[in-house]
């Protein structure tokens, strides 16, 4: 029972103060006063419009021609020649070293019926099928990576001179060989080497191969890759329009 009182005496005071506070807002006057300075009305320029109007303009100047004559020969260059892959330099100590390409899973795999096919945290080794799924391995036969990588920098003379002479190696024992550039002309490189040239862009496969000397070349050996780096610093530069590092370095 008191307690239903003391709510009955709080509602009846805020009744009180409420019906205060109301009566005061409608005594409250309002008064024109008037208007002082100018008014002007909220407008902005369409961005569309004024792109065109810019595009107009340009073409009328003749600078809409040569913005493009710059970025297609900006294109061009970066075709030819990319950004070369940053760190990476000749070495007079080379080394061979091995990469397994082993991978993990993140999350697992489901198949089109919820079923668990792959649970995370599974790890493979695409060069080794023993590394499989029991589910997956059966009859699979050990994968072969017929190509031979051949990692050098296009803009040093002795690498090409050496690249000359690998790949014609290889011609001889009919090997399959793939030539990428970590620097250099993708053009003058395919002359003077007479095949496909590759150029690792962003060093993508440098990175995965922990590449850090040119020249190297990479091989599967078995469930692995064998990497192997090479000494230029005795070849002899044909190229005189190539540069030519003075002796090797190792980074």
């Amino acid at each position: 029972m008191f307690k239903i009182t003391n709510f009955s005496k709080s509602y009846k005071y805020c009744f009180v103060v409420l019906s205060v506070l109301v009566g005061s807002v409608h005594c409250v006057s309002a008064k024109d006063l008037g208007l002082y300075g100018a008014v002007y009305p909220i407008s902005e320029p369409n961005l569309i419009t004024q792109i065109q109007e810019t595009l107009i303009k340009y073409k009328k100047t003749g600078k809409m021609k040569v913005w493009e004559n710059n970025f297609k020969k900006k294109v061009k260059e970066h075709v030819i020649r990319p950004e070369p892959v940053k760190g990476i330099t000749t070495t007079n100590n080379p080394k061979i070293f091995y990469y397994k390409p082993t991978f993990t899973l993140q999350h697992d795999v489901y198949d089109t019926n919820g079923m668990l096919l792959y649970p995370k945290g599974l790890t493979v080794n695409p060069l080794d099928t023993k590394t499989y799924p029991k589910q997956s391995n059966k009859s699979l036969f050990q994968i072969k990576y017929k190509y031979e990588l051949i990692f050098i920098d296009g803009d040093d003379g002795r690498q090409i001179t050496w690249a000359m002479k690998e790949t014609k190696r290889l011609d001889k024992l009919k090997r399959w060989y793939k030539v990428i550039l970590v620097n250099g002309s993708i053009v003058n490189g395919s002359k003077e080497l007479k095949t496909y040239m590759y150029f690792d862009q962003g060093g993508f496969l440098s990175k995965k191969f922990n590449i850090s000397h040119v020249p190297t070349v990479v091989n599967q050996d078995k469930t692995r890759f064998k990497l192997q780096e090479f000494d230029v610093s005795n070849e002899r530069n044909y190229f005189s329009f190539y540069k030519t590092e003075k002796g090797g370095n190792d980074a």
